[in-house]
């Protein structure tokens, strides 16, 4: 018989590395939070410090701040400039009112010193009945034509202001603020006037 063959090679056994037999240690965590809580107080000081640390010098720069600007908003008010114009009279609009007002003579803007004059008529001759009588039908057509002009430039005013401007752009009380400057005293009226009697605006 013919010899049985076989493998004289011995068996190769893979032998895989055991990973969890490597020495994988871990950092080490630092133990608490590096630093001592603060007490209660300490918190409560903590919030109560101001946001501004020297109040005084920050209160003497805030005065300082509004001095300039009101003496900028002052020459403004004189001048025209409408770059730094108060709130109030800022706006083309406002502007074109002002002009619309400046550029007339009124008889509301001699209410102030008609009401005055009547005042002293009545307080040095109030025994004289002509007197009295005299002056309380002058004001009585005074302030009837007061009235009926007031009315009627109020409402050209808020008619060309509407067609030059858009209504969204329109402040909403433009009327009243023409006519509290109607009886305003022309060389006391704040904005300075920009135009000359008889230079209506367009």
């Amino acid at each position: 018989k013919w010899p049985t063959r076989t493998n004289s090679r011995p068996e190769t056994l893979a032998i895989v590395p055991n990973m969890a037999s490597e020495n994988t240690t871990e950092p080490e965590k630092p133990q608490g939070k590096g630093y001592a809580t603060p007490k209660r107080k300490q918190q409560e000081q903590r919030r109560k410090r101001p946001i501004v640390l020297d109040p005084k010098a920050d209160s003497k720069r805030r005065r300082a701040e509004a001095r300039v600007k009101r003496q900028r908003e002052y020459d403004a008010m004189l001048s025209g400039n409408d770059r730094h114009m108060p709130e109030q009279h800022a706006g083309p609009v406002r502007r074109c009112a002002r002009d619309f007002v400046d550029a007339r003579t009124t008889v509301a803007e001699f209410m102030i010193p008609i009401s005055v004059l009547a005042l002293m008529v009545m307080f040095f001759l109030g025994s004289v009945a002509a007197a009295v009588s005299i002056t309380g039908m002058a004001m009585f057509v005074f302030m009837v034509a007061w009235v009926v002009e007031s009315g009627i430039l109020v409402r050209r005013m808020k008619k060309q202001i509407f067609a030059k401007f858009r209504s969204e752009d329109t402040p909403r009380y433009i009327g009243l603020y023409g006519f509290t400057r109607m009886i305003q005293i022309r060389r006391l009226r704040m904005p300075k006037p920009q135009v000359k009697r008889g230079a209506y605006p367009i």
